[in-house]
């Protein structure tokens, strides 16, 4: 038996709102006791409070999770400044919970350090989930390090913390705690079948091109020229914002400005 629920509240206060997540995971548990679990939360909530109410309710639960820009599930949808926490019960699957520090200083001894903590298990991992920090890291670093650890091409799931565009700070929780700069995972031990699918709402309004320089967790050039200046060239001005997002596929760049709305005219456009 593998069962996860799911609980997603956008109160604006951290107690109501936990309140209410906690509500909608014991309703679904009907009684069964979570292994672990997943938080994730809009950057202004009271996240310590957070967590120690979680683990009053379900002491001991191995739980990670971090600050992001948007939260959607099955409970509510896509919400902003919202709360959603995700919990696993299973009689066939262990999970086990661990975290490397410094990330950015070392990305591969904090994936060295979260996966021997959570490699409690004498089996071989299964699956790996994690919620990283994402300033000033390359995320590619955090999935090769992972790989090197975890072995090549191995299944990992998750993604990086975020602070609602304000690049300042992110926030990643390991049981009861608080960090910044960390790396927090779960792995995933057992028979567990799992699958994963790809999606957008986004339309192309530009051509293709190669990334050919980055600093750390920013492209600085693509197809030999300055990020920006294609940007520029593409949008006829217009100020970059996340409503045009370039597209990443297979770690090259398909420098495919998108647009969720109407594309604006583009004298230089390329389809």
């Amino acid at each position: 038996m593998f069962k996860v629920v799911v609980g997603h509240s956008d109160e604006a206060d951290t107690g109501y709102a936990i309140a209410a997540i906690l509500h909608q995971c014991q309703t679904a548990l009907a009684g069964d006791i979570p292994q672990a679990g997943i938080l994730l939360s809009a950057i202004d909530f009271d996240y310590g409070l957070m967590l120690n109410q979680i683990q009053a309710v379900y002491p001991g639960l191995l739980l990670i999770g971090g600050t992001t820009d948007g939260e959607f599930s099955s409970q509510a949808g896509f919400q902003q400044d919202s709360v959603v926490l995700t919990l696993f019960v299973s009689d066939t699957i262990t999970i086990q919970a661990g975290y490397g520090p410094d990330t950015s200083h070392d990305t591969l001894a904090a994936a060295r350090q979260a996966v021997t903590q959570a490699s409690r298990q004498q089996t071989v991992p299964t699956l790996c989930l994690v919620i990283a920090e994402s300033l000033g890291i390359n995320g590619l670093s955090i999935v090769e390090s992972l790989w090197q650890t975890l072995g090549d091409d191995f299944p990992i799931f998750g993604g990086l913390t975020g602070d609602q565009a304000k690049f300042q700070q992110t926030y990643q929780f390991f049981q009861d705690r608080v960090m910044t700069d960390s790396l927090p995972v779960l792995l995933f031990f057992g028979p567990l079948q799992f699958s994963y699918g790809m999606a957008h709402g986004w339309t192309p309004i530009a051509g293709r091109g190669k990334i050919t320089a980055v600093g750390k967790n920013a492209v600085t050039a693509i197809n030999g020229k300055p990020a920006l200046d294609l940007y520029d060239y593409y949008l006829d001005g217009l100020t970059p914002s996340p409503e045009y997002p370039p597209a990443v596929s297979n770690f090259w760049s398909i420098f495919h400005p998108m647009s969720m709305s109407k594309s604006p005219t583009l004298p230089k456009q390329i389809f």
